[in-house]
Protein backbone atom coordinates (compact mmCIF):
# COMPACT_ATOMS: atom_id res chain seq x y z
CA UNK A 1 0.00 0.00 0.00
CA UNK A 2 1.43 3.37 -1.03
CA UNK A 3 1.85 6.27 1.38
CA UNK A 4 -0.89 8.23 -0.43
CA UNK A 5 -3.32 5.31 -0.20
CA UNK A 6 -2.59 4.96 3.51
CA UNK A 7 -3.17 8.68 3.99
CA UNK A 8 -6.57 8.56 2.30
CA UNK A 9 -7.48 5.50 4.35
CA UNK A 10 -6.50 7.35 7.52
CA UNK A 11 -8.83 10.21 6.55
CA UNK A 12 -11.75 7.78 6.87
CA UNK A 13 -10.89 7.00 10.52
CA UNK A 14 -11.07 3.26 9.78
CA UNK A 15 -11.53 2.23 13.42
CA UNK A 16 -14.58 4.46 13.88
CA UNK A 17 -15.92 3.55 10.43
CA UNK A 18 -15.65 -0.16 11.27
CA UNK A 19 -17.44 0.47 14.57
CA UNK A 20 -20.26 2.28 12.73
CA UNK A 21 -20.55 -0.59 10.26
CA UNK A 22 -20.79 -3.10 13.11
CA UNK A 23 -23.59 -1.12 14.79
CA UNK A 24 -25.59 -1.09 11.54
CA UNK A 25 -24.97 -4.83 11.17
CA UNK A 26 -26.15 -5.42 14.74
CA UNK A 27 -29.35 -3.49 14.08
CA UNK A 28 -30.04 -5.39 10.86
CA UNK A 29 -29.35 -8.83 12.29
CA UNK A 30 -31.33 -8.20 15.48
CA UNK A 31 -34.29 -7.11 13.36
CA UNK A 32 -34.17 -9.73 10.60
CA UNK A 33 -31.77 -12.45 11.69
CA UNK A 34 -29.43 -13.81 9.04
CA UNK A 35 -31.90 -13.56 6.17
CA UNK A 36 -31.57 -11.14 3.21
CA UNK A 37 -27.76 -11.33 2.84
CA UNK A 38 -27.60 -8.98 -0.16
CA UNK A 39 -29.56 -6.26 1.63
CA UNK A 40 -27.36 -6.80 4.69
CA UNK A 41 -24.22 -6.21 2.59
CA UNK A 42 -25.76 -3.10 1.01
CA UNK A 43 -26.68 -1.76 4.46
CA UNK A 44 -23.21 -2.19 5.93
CA UNK A 45 -21.52 -0.86 2.77
CA UNK A 46 -23.70 2.27 2.59
CA UNK A 47 -23.24 2.92 6.29
CA UNK A 48 -19.46 2.61 6.20
CA UNK A 49 -19.12 4.78 3.08
CA UNK A 50 -21.18 7.58 4.60
CA UNK A 51 -19.32 7.25 7.90
CA UNK A 52 -16.00 7.46 6.06
CA UNK A 53 -17.19 10.59 4.27
CA UNK A 54 -18.25 12.20 7.54
CA UNK A 55 -14.93 11.30 9.19
CA UNK A 56 -13.04 12.91 6.31
CA UNK A 57 -15.08 16.12 6.54
CA UNK A 58 -14.50 16.13 10.30
CA UNK A 59 -10.75 16.12 9.71
CA UNK A 60 -11.05 18.87 7.10
CA UNK A 61 -12.89 21.04 9.62
CA UNK A 62 -10.43 20.31 12.44
CA UNK A 63 -7.07 20.10 10.67
CA UNK A 64 -5.76 23.41 12.09
CA UNK A 65 -6.50 22.29 15.65
CA UNK A 66 -5.31 18.74 14.96
CA UNK A 67 -1.92 20.26 14.18
CA UNK A 68 -1.74 21.53 17.78
CA UNK A 69 -2.24 18.14 19.43
CA UNK A 70 0.39 15.43 19.68
CA UNK A 71 -2.11 12.61 19.13
CA UNK A 72 -3.41 14.11 15.86
CA UNK A 73 -0.56 16.24 14.50
CA UNK A 74 0.56 13.52 12.07
CA UNK A 75 -2.85 13.02 10.48
CA UNK A 76 -2.78 13.51 6.69
CA UNK A 77 -4.11 17.08 6.63
CA UNK A 78 -2.02 18.71 9.38
CA UNK A 79 1.01 16.77 8.16
CA UNK A 80 0.48 18.14 4.63
CA UNK A 81 0.20 14.71 2.99
CA UNK A 82 -3.20 15.59 1.52
CA UNK A 83 -4.60 19.06 0.94
CA UNK A 84 -8.10 20.09 2.18
CA UNK A 85 -9.55 20.45 -1.33
CA UNK A 86 -8.60 16.89 -2.28
CA UNK A 87 -9.99 15.67 1.04
CA UNK A 88 -13.33 17.41 0.40
CA UNK A 89 -13.58 15.80 -3.04
CA UNK A 90 -12.77 12.42 -1.50
CA UNK A 91 -15.44 12.95 1.17
CA UNK A 92 -17.98 13.87 -1.48
CA UNK A 93 -17.29 10.68 -3.42
CA UNK A 94 -17.60 8.53 -0.30
CA UNK A 95 -20.76 10.21 0.95
CA UNK A 96 -22.39 10.29 -2.46
CA UNK A 97 -21.63 6.61 -3.07
CA UNK A 98 -23.06 5.61 0.30
CA UNK A 99 -26.21 7.67 -0.23
CA UNK A 100 -26.68 6.25 -3.73
CA UNK A 101 -26.43 2.66 -2.45
CA UNK A 102 -28.92 3.38 0.34
CA UNK A 103 -31.44 4.93 -2.09
CA UNK A 104 -31.02 2.22 -4.73
CA UNK A 105 -30.95 -0.90 -2.57
CA UNK A 106 -32.44 0.04 0.81
CA UNK A 107 -35.52 2.04 1.82
CA UNK A 108 -36.20 5.67 2.58
CA UNK A 109 -36.16 5.18 6.36
CA UNK A 110 -32.67 3.68 6.32
CA UNK A 111 -31.41 6.45 4.05
CA UNK A 112 -32.89 9.10 6.36
CA UNK A 113 -31.14 7.65 9.40
CA UNK A 114 -27.83 7.50 7.54
CA UNK A 115 -28.21 11.14 6.48
CA UNK A 116 -29.06 12.13 10.06
CA UNK A 117 -25.97 10.27 11.26
CA UNK A 118 -23.80 12.13 8.74
CA UNK A 119 -25.29 15.54 9.54
CA UNK A 120 -25.14 15.13 13.32
CA UNK A 121 -21.45 14.17 13.15
CA UNK A 122 -20.28 16.81 10.69
CA UNK A 123 -22.57 19.74 11.49
CA UNK A 124 -23.37 19.24 15.18
CA UNK A 125 -20.66 17.26 16.97
CA UNK A 126 -17.70 18.70 15.05
CA UNK A 127 -18.38 22.43 15.72
CA UNK A 128 -19.55 21.75 19.28
CA UNK A 129 -16.16 20.21 20.20
CA UNK A 130 -14.80 23.75 20.47
CA UNK A 131 -17.77 25.13 22.39
CA UNK A 132 -19.07 22.81 25.10
CA UNK A 133 -18.32 19.59 27.02
CA UNK A 134 -21.78 18.42 25.94
CA UNK A 135 -20.24 17.62 22.56
CA UNK A 136 -19.57 14.11 23.89
CA UNK A 137 -23.30 13.48 24.27
CA UNK A 138 -23.99 14.93 20.83
CA UNK A 139 -21.19 12.83 19.35
CA UNK A 140 -22.78 9.66 20.73
CA UNK A 141 -25.84 10.25 18.52
CA UNK A 142 -24.14 9.49 15.17
CA UNK A 143 -22.53 6.51 16.90
CA UNK A 144 -25.94 5.07 17.79
CA UNK A 145 -28.16 6.04 14.84
CA UNK A 146 -26.69 3.38 12.50
CA UNK A 147 -28.50 0.80 14.63
CA UNK A 148 -31.79 2.31 13.48
CA UNK A 149 -30.51 2.51 9.90
CA UNK A 150 -29.75 -1.21 9.98
CA UNK A 151 -33.02 -2.01 11.75
CA UNK A 152 -35.23 -0.14 9.28
CA UNK A 153 -33.19 -1.39 6.31
CA UNK A 154 -34.33 -4.87 7.34
CA UNK A 155 -37.92 -3.69 6.91
CA UNK A 156 -38.92 -3.95 10.56
CA UNK A 157 -40.67 -1.09 12.40
CA UNK A 158 -38.87 0.49 15.33
CA UNK A 159 -39.91 -1.15 18.60
CA UNK A 160 -38.67 -1.60 22.17
CA UNK A 161 -35.80 -3.84 21.11
CA UNK A 162 -34.59 -1.30 18.52
CA UNK A 163 -34.67 1.51 21.07
CA UNK A 164 -32.90 -0.63 23.69
CA UNK A 165 -30.13 -1.62 21.26
CA UNK A 166 -29.72 2.01 20.24
CA UNK A 167 -29.54 2.85 23.95
CA UNK A 168 -26.76 0.31 24.48
CA UNK A 169 -24.69 1.90 21.71
CA UNK A 170 -25.36 5.43 22.95
CA UNK A 171 -24.65 4.76 26.63
CA UNK A 172 -21.54 2.68 25.97
CA UNK A 173 -19.83 5.53 24.13
CA UNK A 174 -19.86 8.01 27.02
CA UNK A 175 -17.42 6.25 29.42
CA UNK A 176 -15.31 5.26 26.41
CA UNK A 177 -14.87 8.85 25.20
CA UNK A 178 -14.69 10.44 28.65
CA UNK A 179 -11.77 8.16 29.51
CA UNK A 180 -10.03 9.24 26.29
CA UNK A 181 -10.91 12.88 26.95
CA UNK A 182 -9.46 12.82 30.42
CA UNK A 183 -6.26 11.02 29.43
CA UNK A 184 -5.75 13.44 26.51
CA UNK A 185 -6.91 16.53 28.42
CA UNK A 186 -3.60 18.37 27.91
CA UNK A 187 -3.89 17.96 24.15
CA UNK A 188 -7.50 19.12 24.15
CA UNK A 189 -6.62 22.10 26.33
CA UNK A 190 -3.87 23.10 23.91
CA UNK A 191 -6.30 22.91 20.99
CA UNK A 192 -8.95 24.91 22.86
CA UNK A 193 -11.48 22.09 23.09
CA UNK A 194 -13.50 22.38 26.34
CA UNK A 195 -13.92 18.66 26.93
CA UNK A 196 -15.13 17.60 30.38
CA UNK A 197 -11.60 16.53 31.30
CA UNK A 198 -10.42 20.06 30.46
CA UNK A 199 -13.06 22.12 32.27
CA UNK A 200 -12.90 19.79 35.31
CA UNK A 201 -9.32 18.44 35.23
CA UNK A 202 -9.45 16.53 38.53
CA UNK A 203 -11.14 13.65 36.69
CA UNK A 204 -13.88 13.24 39.27
CA UNK A 205 -16.65 14.57 37.03
CA UNK A 206 -15.51 12.39 34.13
CA UNK A 207 -15.41 9.37 36.43
CA UNK A 208 -18.85 9.97 37.95
CA UNK A 209 -20.52 10.53 34.60
CA UNK A 210 -18.78 7.42 33.28
CA UNK A 211 -20.23 5.38 36.12
CA UNK A 212 -23.77 6.62 35.43
CA UNK A 213 -23.53 5.66 31.77
CA UNK A 214 -21.86 2.32 32.49
CA UNK A 215 -24.85 1.42 34.66
CA UNK A 216 -27.19 2.66 31.92
CA UNK A 217 -25.37 0.45 29.39
CA UNK A 218 -26.12 -2.63 31.49
CA UNK A 219 -29.77 -1.62 32.00
CA UNK A 220 -30.30 -1.08 28.26
CA UNK A 221 -28.70 -4.46 27.51
CA UNK A 222 -31.05 -6.18 29.96
CA UNK A 223 -34.09 -4.43 28.46
CA UNK A 224 -32.90 -5.58 25.03
CA UNK A 225 -32.56 -9.14 26.30
CA UNK A 226 -36.13 -9.15 27.59
CA UNK A 227 -37.49 -7.48 24.42
CA UNK A 228 -35.99 -10.12 22.10
CA UNK A 229 -36.53 -13.01 24.53
CA UNK A 230 -32.81 -13.63 24.50
CA UNK A 231 -31.28 -16.90 25.57
CA UNK A 232 -28.79 -17.40 28.40
CA UNK A 233 -25.77 -16.64 26.18
CA UNK A 234 -26.72 -13.00 25.66
CA UNK A 235 -28.06 -12.47 29.17
CA UNK A 236 -24.90 -13.85 30.78
CA UNK A 237 -22.74 -11.77 28.43
CA UNK A 238 -24.78 -8.66 29.26
CA UNK A 239 -24.34 -9.15 33.01
CA UNK A 240 -20.63 -9.97 32.79
CA UNK A 241 -19.65 -7.19 30.36
CA UNK A 242 -21.92 -4.66 32.05
CA UNK A 243 -20.61 -5.65 35.45
CA UNK A 244 -17.01 -5.27 34.28
CA UNK A 245 -17.79 -1.83 32.81
CA UNK A 246 -19.32 -0.70 36.09
CA UNK A 247 -16.42 -2.17 38.07
CA UNK A 248 -13.79 -0.17 36.17
CA UNK A 249 -15.92 2.97 36.27
CA UNK A 250 -16.17 2.62 40.07
CA UNK A 251 -12.39 2.27 40.26
CA UNK A 252 -12.05 5.45 38.21
CA UNK A 253 -14.39 7.24 40.66
CA UNK A 254 -12.37 6.02 43.64
CA UNK A 255 -9.09 7.07 42.05
CA UNK A 256 -9.44 9.71 39.28
CA UNK A 257 -6.00 9.05 37.84
CA UNK A 258 -4.51 7.95 34.53
CA UNK A 259 -4.18 4.18 35.25
CA UNK A 260 -7.86 3.67 36.21
CA UNK A 261 -8.96 5.82 33.26
CA UNK A 262 -6.79 3.74 30.94
CA UNK A 263 -8.23 0.50 32.35
CA UNK A 264 -11.77 1.81 31.83
CA UNK A 265 -10.89 2.69 28.24
CA UNK A 266 -9.49 -0.78 27.50
CA UNK A 267 -12.49 -2.37 29.20
CA UNK A 268 -14.77 -0.38 26.88
CA UNK A 269 -12.92 -1.82 23.88
CA UNK A 270 -13.83 -5.32 25.05
CA UNK A 271 -17.37 -4.70 26.32
CA UNK A 272 -19.08 -3.84 23.04
CA UNK A 273 -17.56 -6.51 20.75
CA UNK A 274 -18.26 -9.22 23.33
CA UNK A 275 -21.82 -8.04 23.89
CA UNK A 276 -22.66 -7.74 20.20
CA UNK A 277 -21.00 -11.05 19.40
CA UNK A 278 -23.12 -12.73 22.06
CA UNK A 279 -26.21 -11.05 20.64
CA UNK A 280 -25.56 -12.23 17.09
CA UNK A 281 -24.67 -15.76 18.22
CA UNK A 282 -27.78 -15.86 20.37
CA UNK A 283 -29.88 -14.96 17.32
CA UNK A 284 -28.53 -18.01 15.50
Amino acid sequence: MSATTRAYLELTKPGITLFIGITAAAGFITAAGWAMPMRFVATVTATMLMSAGAATLNQVAEHRWDALMRRTSMRPLPAGTINPTAARVFAGILTGSGLAISLLFLNVSAAVFLVLCHISYVHAYTPLKRRTPLCTLVGAIPGALPVLAGWTAAGKPIDTAAIALTGVLFMWQIPHFLAIGWMARDDYRTAGCPMLGVVEPSGLASARVSLVYAVATLLCALVLGVAISAGPLFLVAAVLTGGAYIHYAVRFVREPARPPARRLFFCSLAVLPLLLSALMLDLL
